[in-house]
């Protein structure tokens, strides 16, 4: 009976941390779009500079994946 009642207490844990996270990561990327529409606003140069900084991004992140850096 212990047994079952601590795995449970460690799954809703489990499951309460996802959802939090989830729910705190949520935030930060609706954050992180109206900051960048705000700067966009003010610079409108600044989305080509983005643009190319998100294909650079990428790009190393195949690289790392593909453990070729």
């Amino acid at each position: 009976m212990t047994k079952i009642f601590i795995a449970s207490l460690i799954a809703v844990s489990f499951l309460l941390n996802n959802a939090l996270f989830s729910q705190q990561f949520k935030n930060y990327s609706n954050a992180d779009d109206l900051l960048l529409k705000q700067k966009i606003n003010e610079d409108p140069a600044l989305l080509d500079r983005y643009k190319e900084y998100e294909k650079n991004l990428k790009k190393l992140a195949l690289e790392i994946k593909n453990n070729s850096l």
